[in-house]
């Protein structure tokens, strides 16, 4: 059963809700409900972004037996518990389940990522690192896309990214230099 992309189940429900119709007295209004569902997309998506990068690691230790994709995937619960914290801190309502389920995504941009990155992974150890690697670099680009505080009283979003951000940078390091020039 394909899902529906959670942005556009999120922009469904602020029309179904009213909130943009609602802004058409209050620009306000609109301005920060769409932050708001900037700020809850981001968040649910790099939940699944560690989410992905554990599934994956783990795939690639089981596989490998390298003890740095261990390493990785054990990490990751703890960032996926800061962006929980998140979530319920600004009480971040979500259209999608998030689960503690391995390889189960609220986006299935994730869901296909994961199918081809472990793909990739098998074919050599190298290959393996360059996944790992490719997951890390893309949770410093979104983490960083996010990062910029769109609004106010975002600073705790902003400087968790940050942090994640910092440590996608350390992983990320630690893969490429495993890479054979």
């Amino acid at each position: 059963m394909k899902r529906i992309p959670l942005i556009l189940i999120s922009a469904l429900s602020l029309f179904v809700s009213g909130l943009p119709t609602a802004s058409m007295s209050d620009p306000e209004l609109t301005s920060q409900a769409w932050t708001d569902l900037y700020v809850g997309f981001q968040v649910v998506w790099m939940h699944d972004q560690e989410r992905l990068a554990m599934d994956l690691n783990q795939v690639l230790y089981e596989e490998w037996g390298d003890p740095l994709f261990a390493s990785i995937a054990a990490s990751k619960p703890r960032y996926m518990e800061k962006l929980m914290y998140l979530i319920d801190w600004y009480d971040i309502e979500f259209f999608g389940e998030i689960t503690n389920e391995p390889q189960v995504y609220t986006d299935e941009r994730h869901a296909d990522a994961f199918a081809e990155l472990s793909a990739s992974g098998t074919a050599s150890r190298e290959a393996a690192l360059l996944a790992a690697a490719y997951v890390e670099e893309w949770n410093i680009l979104e983490y960083a896309a996010g990062e910029h505080c769109p609004g106010e009283g975002l600073q705790l979003i902003c400087d968790t990214f940050l942090n994640l951000r910092g440590i996608a940078y350390y992983n990320f390091a630690r893969l490429a230099s495993q890479v054979e020039d």
